[in-house]
Formats: structure tokens, sequence, C-alpha cells
């Protein structure tokens, strides 16, 4: 998809002069153009400008070396306007330009310029509504007094909504957007035209109870990110229950009967962003994401000795990037999981697993809080951006916490090693959809995909590009139910049933529980919802106090439902049982889990409840 260029410059000398090296007897400048032409060509054009800094030595011979995975097509060479016959070599994922002069440019300050032109299929790709366009670092073997890139891109993408680093000029020009970088450096260039992605899912979850009585199975659905919006047109069948675990997977939990199969067919859409959704709530992590685990041996010599010499994200993303090299075959199965150590030890052949686990070991050794995401990654190419777990294809990469910006940060080592040197630190981009996070444990949950019967090799994954995503209002049912103990009503002790009858989540509902008393509406009760998950049902204990009265009374309630990414309010009328104002004077929860629980004494002391234990 990109090019990296590495130049050869073979000196011929003119007696009696000594061999000299290249950068101390010619200065280098490199300009740069890629025009995207159509969905899967772009047309290259480099030109090269070789000035002698003697006046004796000059270029007989020239190469130019491109990393791609698909040939390049319609070579041309010109040298100073003569047109030049290349010798066009690929080997692997290399093509090699190799030019031989049939002049001479002799004299100091004489300058040869090249122009080598061709077509590319993967320098640029079109995904949706996106259009990606990398230009990676340079050979690090060549100095240039100049390196300048120019992007020519269709202006129905629009200008780049994200691009590393910043253009000098950014222009509209015959239907062209024409972005300049007058000087590149040694970094490269990245650049996405699009802020947002949609995706349609269709997922397939194979369960089964092999015991002989009912048991429970879990699935880790796909879920809310700061990056990344889901909602579920189709969970069938619904499970018993749904909730987010500490490091924010969707886990669904269905009972199936003793001996029997359950198929979970999940049909979803999903909006990749580029910012964060600030209405997305992001904990600060814990201490467990620091922790040593199996494949993350942060507390081995081998990791602390690497992660003493790259202390930050960075230097360790560069160092992974730069030492292990990508190599996976599809065809032989299901790939070992190496570990970090193993993967110190031998760095060669390695696959998306190794670089994400490797990055996660270095960072939690630095103090540097990381997780695991696994899911599906959108690829036009899989030799410049491999997928390397085999279930239905799935990929791995890392995120690390950021406390500048208290927000995750994903990244990419392994697509930044076999792309040479695209920067997926500092820009990620719009193809990685997060199917579960491993941060409590570096294996659970699995991710869609992964659950199958055995010996089954079902297709369970399927995804394709959507046009918009759905705009849904939220369908909260709210109802105000009595808590009982015994069958006996505790006057003000409700719970708050929410029941999320949508398939998107809906952040910071605000219930607010309030009564006429005395001509007048009063708060009689509160409480705060941080997320409600699609399908979810919710009950939270809640406490219901009549300020003006010493002794319970019924009344007609109302509770009002806002949610923190939606204007319009809930609302929902009901009747229930107020507390005397003498119960503000406990602390309300205590206090009457301090009622059960002295119940609870009180029955065990006379035999009132029976402890059942398995025989």
């Amino acid at each position: 998809m990109v090019t990296w260029i590495l130049f050869l410059v073979t000196l011929a000398i003119i007696p009696p002069l000594q061999p000299a090296q290249a950068d101390s007897n010619f200065s280098f400048t490199l300009d740069s153009t890629y025009t995207v032409t159509g969905i899967k060509n772009t047309t290259v054009e480099h030109q090269i400008h070789i000035t002698n800094k003697t006046p004796t030595l000059y270029v007989r011979q020239y190469a130019l070396k491109i990393t791609s995975g698909t040939d390049i097509k319609n070579v041309r060479v010109t040298s100073d306007d003569q047109v030049i016959q290349p010798n066009v070599v690929k080997t692997d994922h290399l093509t090699s330009v190799g030019l031989t002069f049939p002049d001479k440019v002799v004299g100091e300050g004489k300058t040869r310029t090249i122009k080598i032109i061709y077509d590319q299929e993967d320098a640029s790709v079109v995904s949706g509504k996106v259009l990606e366009l990398y230009v990676p670092a340079l050979s690090t073997e060549q100095t240039y007094d100049r390196y300048s890139v120019t992007l020519r891109t269709p202006s129905q993408y629009g200008q780049p909504v994200r691009v590393t680093p910043d253009p000098t000029l950014v222009e509209n020009q015959d239907n062209q957007i024409i972005t300049h970088f007058s000087q590149v450096g040694s970094t490269g260039v990245a650049a996405l035209f699009g802020s947002e992605q949609v995706f349609n899912l269709t997922l397939r979850y194979n369960l089964e109870n092999t015991t002989n009585g009912p048991g429970l199975m879990q699935i880790a659905l796909p879920p809310d990110t700061p990056y990344q919006k889901l909602h579920y047109s189709q969970l069938d069948p619904l499970p018993q229950k749904i909730e987010a675990d500490p490091d924010g997977n969707w886990i669904a939990t269905y009972q199936l009967p003793a001996a029997s199969e359950t198929i979970v067919y999940a049909t979803a859409q999903a909006k990749l962003t580029l910012e964060p959704d600030l209405t997305i709530p992001v904990a600060e992590p814990s201490s467990s994401l620091l922790q040593a685990q199996t494949y993350w041996e942060s507390d081995q010599p081998a990791v602390q000795q690497v992660a003493s010499e790259h202390h930050t994200p960075r230097a360790m993303y560069d160092y992974v990037v730069n030492t292990l090299s990508y190599g996976f075959d599809p065809t032989q199965g299901t790939p070992t999981r190496l570990g970090a150590v193993t993967t110190l030890a031998s760095p060669a052949n390695v696959n998306c697993q190794e670089f994400t686990d490797t990055f996660i070991a270095l960072a939690r050794a630095n103090q540097v809080p990381t997780r695991r995401l696994t899911g599906y990654a959108h690829t036009e190419n899989s030799a410049l951006r491999p997928l390397s777990l085999v279930e239905d294809i799935l990929h791995a990469w890392p995120e690390y916490y950021d406390y500048q910006t208290n927000q995750w940060r994903p990244i990419d080592p392994t697509w930044g090693n076999t792309t040479g040197g695209v920067n997926y630190f500092d820009q990620f981009d719009l193809n990685h959809i997060v199917f579960a996070i491993n941060g409590q444990s570096s294996t659970l949950p699995y991710p869609a995909g992964s659950y199958k019967l055995t010996d089954q090799n079902t297709k369970d994954v399927s995804v394709d590009f959507g046009t918009t995503f759905p705009e849904t209002e939220p369908d909260l049912e709210v109802r105000i139910v009595p808590k009982k103990i015994w069958g006996i009503s505790i006057p003000g002790w409700l719970e708050l049933e929410v029941v999320n009858q949508t398939g998107s989540a809906w952040y910071g509902a605000r219930a607010s529980v309030t009564a006429v008393l005395g001509g007048q509406k009063v708060t009689v009760a509160e409480k705060t919802l941080p997320v409600v998950l699609p399908y979810q049902t919710q009950r939270l204990p809640l406490v219901a106090i009549n300020p003006d009265e010493l002794w319970p009374t019924t009344s007609a309630v109302q509770v009002t439902m806002q949610l923190q990414n939606y204007q319009a309010k809930l609302i929902t009328d009901t009747h229930a049982q107020l507390a005397p104002a003498f119960i503000s004077y406990f602390t309300n929860r205590g206090f009457l889990i301090g009622l059960g629980v002295g119940g609870a004494a009180v029955a065990l002391a006379t035999g009132g409840i029976l402890v059942s234990r398995r025989r």
C-alpha cells in the first residue's frame, strides 16, 4: 500500500581521486507526489535531484526500492528528459527499480534530474467513506537536503481531517485537494480523509452445554468504546442478563438446559470515529492493569531489562516495531501464543499476538496501564496489514492509558512493522473494530468468532461497510417496585427497575422521583445510572422519604429520567409508599440493609431460614 525509498548510489571515480562517500560528494533532494486516480490506483512520481559536490565524481547507477504488497505497474523513467529503460525486479514484498545512466554528468555543481513514475494499487486505500493515504518514513541510509511530499486527492473526500505531520499548505484546485509538505524529514506522512466509518456486523455465537444439568454460559458482545458506538438491530435470543465487566466488555449470560446447544445471532452497526466520544465514561485504570500475567511477564528480568531502556509509550512502540518481524502462515492453523519473554528471546516470524503482548509487558513494567484489544480490522492488503488470529481471521492490538488526556489510546505495532513504518502510534485509523477487551485477564473474554462447537469450522463473523448509523431514540421502561422482606413491604424502601428496549446503550441517566406534597412538587428520591446497556434490565434500590410526615404515606409519584446523550425527558407516573421524615436521619441504604440483616439474624435464631447445602 505504501512506499519507502532506499537509494543505492554507484560512484564512478575519475583517477587519480580515491573513492568517497555518497553523502559527502553529492547532495540529494526528493520531491514525491501521490495522485489518487481511482479506488484502487495511485500514480506516484518521485523527482530526484543529484548535485555533484566535486568536479570529478559522478553517479553512474541508481536504484529505487519500494515496499508494496502488489506489483507496481507502468514504470516510466527519465533522466534529464532522456527516457531510460529500468530494470524492475520483484522479490517478496520489495520491488527494485534499477537504473544505469548512458551519459555522464560531471562537474561541481552539475545536477542530474531523475523522474520515476509508476502506478500502485496499495499506495492509498478507499474504505467505505474514508480515504487513507500513507507515505512511510524513508530509509535512514540516505539523507536529503530537501524532502517534500504532495498529496493529490479527489475533492469528494474533502480536506484531511487528521494528518501527520502538519501540512505546509492545503488548497482546492481542479476538483482536487492538494496537500503540501515542504519538509517531511524522516517521519513519513499519514493522512485520513473522512472523520467516521460505519460497518455492518453479523455475528454468530455457538453455545454448548455438555453437562447433565442446566448451566450458565457467557459471551462477549462488541461494546461501546470512546472510539466506537454500537447499535444492535437483532440479538436472538435475548440473554437472561447483560452487564459490563471492569474492562468495559458487554457480557451476555445465557442459561442452557442440560446437554443442549444454542446459537446466538447478533446483527449490529458499528460507527468508528477518530475523536473520542466524551459522553462515554472512561474510568481511571485500576492497579490490576499494571500487573504481570500469563503472556505479559512484566516482572521477568528479560522484560524489565528492555523496559529500563525504553520508558515512554512511544519508545516502547518503536522498539517493538523495529525489533520484532512479522511472519504468519494461516494455512498452518491456530498459532501458538508465545508471550513477551519468549518473543524477546526469538523475535522473528511472530504474529500480532506477540507484537501486542510484548508492548503490554514492557508498558506494565514501566507502570503504564495497558490492555489487549481483539476484534476485526478491515484490510485491503493482507500482505501489508495482516490479520493473525485464525478464528474468522481476527486481529489483536494494544491500547495504553494516557494520563495527560485521561483517555485510552489504541496503537498497532503489528501494522507499523508490516507497512514499513507507517505511524500507527500518533495516528490511528477507522478500520479497527473492538470485539473484546482483555485487561484484568490476558485471555478473557474471548471475542466474537471464537465461540465454535467441537470440530466446527463455520463462518461466524461477517463485516461489510455501512452507509448510515441508526439515529435511535431511547425507549426505557421505568417502574417503581416495592421491596419486601418475607412478603412484608418496608415503607420507603423501593426498587427502581429500568428496562432498555433498544439495541443502543444510554449514558449518564439520572432518575428523579417526585411527589406532590402539601401542594408542592417535592423530590423524594434520586438515582444515577452511569450506563444502561442494550436490552439490559437494571434494578437499583432507593429510599423515598416524605419530609413532612411522621408516618408512612402512600402517594402518587412521578419518575423523570434524563439522559446525558438525549435531550428529552422520559416520564412515568406511578404510586409508591413513602417513608416518614425521621428515616432521613439514618444512612438510607445502610439503615435498611441493617433492618434486613437484623431480621435475618432473628429468623436464624428461631430456625426461620433453611440453609441449603450441596449433598
